[in-house]
């Protein structure tokens, strides 16, 4: 009943679909986006030679 749930955590930007992207996790709505998920925004922003994320950049986690 309680504890983490599978879902979908999702980066997603219409200005740049680049940045668009999901992952299939067990995770919690309430604990925000995760580290790893910061860390893939970071890295694809440096892999696309960006000095900022675009500015429409949203993440979220959807539960099952």
């Amino acid at each position: 009943m309680f504890g983490p749930k599978n879902g979908v955590y999702w980066v997603s930007s219409k200005k740049d679909p680049r940045f668009n992207k999901s992952w299939e996790k067990p995770g919690l709505v309430c604990w925000g986006t995760p580290d790893w998920v910061l860390e893939w925004i970071r890295n694809k922003a440096e892999e696309l030679g960006l000095d900022k994320t675009p500015d429409d950049l949203t993440t979220g986690f959807h539960k099952h």
